[in-house]
């Protein structure tokens, strides 16, 4: 067989296997509750392909997206990607109900995956999911939809048991504030502020810092056109150098993040919460040489694309945004 109708056949095979369904659930319902321990199984597919170097066939596990619909057509992600040294296997969902969000879950439980990012939005009134786990064995703990103090109080007591928050996340639902957490067995101090206004939170960053503590999680929400922050800070004794800004543009977040890059400064933290039909960027970025992709607000397609793309070359899911 001639060489370029080979190329064609691992070209088609390639494109059919990276095509992600897209599926609508007729019986779909947010009235579900979310488990609150999870991790999650994987199956992967394998295709062979030919490298861009010399020609050779190489075999490599595409990544798998559970998601089992395609994202409302206004889902947009901002994300940054790290390039591991060995293999990680992750998987993801994307901007998916709670039914199908937690039907996930139950079926995830106990293979040894932990939650790496997790993403909540409004969309019609209904809670939407954005979710990657990574294949780590570590065990974690959740909590979804609590109102401010019922949410403080169970903290309280996982606070006690050890467990510290890591993942954070804030959605205004028929205006009440409601907050999910994912938490992890640590011993780190740290120190929590919610639902500040941006002058608050900035002082109250720079008093954090005076003392040794550097932020661990921003949290950004839009309540009525305006951003509130909420924030976990830990205990430090390395100086950190980091950079910050809050409610720009998408074109003064871009040129920051160019002019940072070439400083040897890395994304931490992305946040993006639209106003008034206006996406506004909250972002943190710490001096780290480690190399590190960005994609900016893509679209469902162009994101899986270039996941995609990358994925054989090791680079994974670092940081995740989506409009809130």
């Amino acid at each position: 067989m001639r060489p370029t109708i080979i190329a064609s056949i691992y070209l088609l095979l390639l494109l059919a296997l990276l095509t992600p369904a897209a599926h609508a659930d007729p019986n779909d319902s947010t009235n579900v509750t979310v488990p609150t321990h999870h991790n999650v199984t994987h199956h992967n597919v394998t295709v062979t392909v030919p490298t861009n170097i010399t020609g050779l066939p190489i075999t490599c596990p595409l990544p798998t997206w559970t998601a089992k619909f395609k994202p409302n057509n206004d889902f947009r992600l901002t994300a940054a990607f790290s390039r591991e040294s060995a293999y990680v296997n992750e998987t993801s969902l994307y901007d998916t109900t709670t039914t199908h969000y937690s039907k996930r879950l139950s079926e995830l439980r106990s293979k040894g995956w932990l939650l790496h990012i997790l993403r909540e939005r409004v969309v019609d009134n209904k809670v939407y999911y954005t979710a990657v786990w990574r294949l780590t064995g570590e065990n974690h703990t959740e909590v979804y939809g609590f109102e401010k103090a019922d949410f403080l109080v169970k903290i309280k007591g996982l606070r006690q048991q050890g467990w510290r928050i890591d993942i954070l996340n804030q959605y205004v639902l028929d205006n009440k504030v409601y907050y999910t957490a994912v938490l992890r067995k640590s011993n780190i101090d740290d120190v929590q502020a919610y639902e500040m206004s941006r002058s608050d939170y900035i002082k109250k960053d720079m008093a954090q810092r005076r003392i040794n503590y550097h932020l661990h999680i921003l949290e950004t929400f839009n309540n009525n056109g305006t951003i509130f922050y909420s924030a976990v800070w830990q205990k430090s004794n390395s100086r950190t150098l980091e950079e910050q800004v809050n409610e720009v543009t998408y074109k003064a977040y871009a040129a920051r993040h160019a002019t940072l890059q070439r400083q040897g400064y890395r994304l931490q933290i992305i946040n993006q919460n639209v106003v008034n039909g206006i996406p506004k960027y909250t972002a943190v970025w710490r001096h780290n040489n480690a190399p590190q992709l960005s994609i900016p607000r893509y679209n469902w397609e162009s994101f899986t694309h270039y996941y995609n793309a990358k994925w054989c070359e090791k680079w994974r899911i670092e940081l995740l945004a989506v409009d809130k």
